[in-house]
Order: structure tokens, then sequence, then C-alpha cells
């Protein structure tokens, strides 16, 4: 199997739509925009708490997995005035209300087989928004962060 690089890749930011059981289904009822401009998309998915605990009787450190974290992802793009996606992730960090404030996430590969490419769904608040550094030969870069409250769904390439 071929490797594969970013390139043709994107994240997309949809509505609060509740997706009580985490399906495929689910998430794919909702409606997504594109975040355009994208640069980077950081790492996400779930990460182990380690819980340590060590006996007096036998001086071992014995070890547990504890509490899931799929983490936040950071997401680089060149703003875009006009753009859909970004005016939808700017309202998405205006959003005031904790009931209304979880927003469906869907990340997308350019590795289709055949028909649909592999895509990575989350619920995420965003928790950040913040202009990069503005320079004359740079171009405006913002920075968004994802605070992601679910596991990541991997639907595979097709």
């Amino acid at each position: 199997m071929a490797i594969k690089t970013g390139t043709g890749g994107s994240i997309s930011i949809g509505t609060v739509l509740a997706v009580p059981n985490g399906t495929q289904a689910q998430y794919e009822a909702d409606t997504y925009t594109t975040v355009g401009n994208s640069q980077s998309i950081s790492e996400f998915g779930d990460e182990r708490a380690l819980v340590q605990f060590a006996a007096l009787s036998d001086g071992r450190m014995q070890k547990a997995r504890g509490t899931a974290d799929a983490g936040d992802c950071t997401i680089v793009y060149a703003h875009t005035t006009g753009d859909s996606g970004q005016n939808a992730l700017r309202a998405a960090f205006a959003a005031a209300s904790q009931a209304t404030d979880e927003f469906n996430f869907r990340v997308q590969f350019n590795d289709q087989i055949t028909t649909s490419p592999t895509k990575y769904y989350f619920r995420a608040r965003v928790s950040t928004l913040r202009v990069q550094e503005i320079t004359n030969d740079g171009v405006i870069l913002v920075r968004a962060v994802l605070a992601i409250n679910t596991t990541t769904l991997e639907v595979a390439a097709v």
C-alpha cells in the first residue's frame, strides 16, 4: 500500500445536531461546511491517562489505563473574507450557551479507492480563535483550537 500525503484533505464544521450514539449514520445526517484554505490539522484521537499505584508490600509500580481524552485539534488556515467554513468557525467560537456550543466536525483524506475517502468524525467546542503574526511577506493565518469531547469515529475509505 502506498503512503499518503495530506494534500487534497479537508476539515469541515457541521451543526450542533445531536449524535447520541456517535454512529456514522448520525454524523452523516448533518450538513458540513469545509473550512477553506486550511493549511494544517494537528493530531487528534484518544489517549488514555496512566493511573499508577505502588503497593508497600512489593514496591512494584502497577499501571492501569484511566480516562480517555481525544485531545485538542488545532487548525491553521489562511484568513479568507467570505469563506463560509471560516464564518461557521467564528460563529461556533462566539456561541455562548454550553447547550449549543458543541459542533460536529469531519476530517476527510484524499484517499478514496472507488467511492469514498477516509473520514473522521467528532464533536468539539471551538476554544481558541487567534490571528497569527501579520507580516509584509506572509499570509495572514488564523489558528483555531477544537476541544474534542467525544471519541473520534474513523470511517475507512471505500
